[in-house]
């Protein structure tokens, strides 16, 4: 057991992936660790475009 990588747990929800929003437990490896961090890094910029693009919709901009 010695060689087993370390493992990470992070509750995540993602929304209408099982369609019930309920936060689950996952277990992540160093590169799901990584992952998870560049996800966080990119949401941010994800929803700011999403809200630039309501608002283009909307005549705002």
């Amino acid at each position: 057991m010695a060689d087993e990588k370390p493992h990470y747990e992070a509750s995540i929800t993602v929304s209408g992936c099982y369609g019930d929003n309920i936060p689950r437990t996952h277990v992540f490896t160093e590169e799901g660790k990584e992952f998870i961090a560049n996800i966080k890094k990119i949401l941010p910029l994800l929803k700011e475009k999403e809200r630039r693009q309501k608002a283009e919709l909307k005549g705002l901009i």
